[in-house]
């Protein structure tokens, strides 16, 4: 007998930027090197590509240590 197969990938998924809930289908996404970014709209993957997604903060910039 075979078991029933689930579906892993969310029907919705969390904006990067301010965390709201969009439908997958719906969201912009951006590949990084490991990871798979979701964007809500426009607004926020202009704000997340210019580095302004946390105040003070880039979360693109490196942290590699001098």
């Amino acid at each position: 007998m075979k078991q029933p197969t689930t579906d892993a990938t969310p029907a919705e998924v969390s904006c990067h930027v301010c965390h709201s809930e969009v439908p997958r289908a719906e969201a912009m996404t951006v590949e990084a090197q490991e990871y798979l970014y979701y964007f809500c709209g426009q607004g926020c993957y202009v704000r997340w590509s210019k580095g302004q997604d946390a105040p003070g903060s880039d979360s693109r910039r490196s942290h590699s240590r001098r």
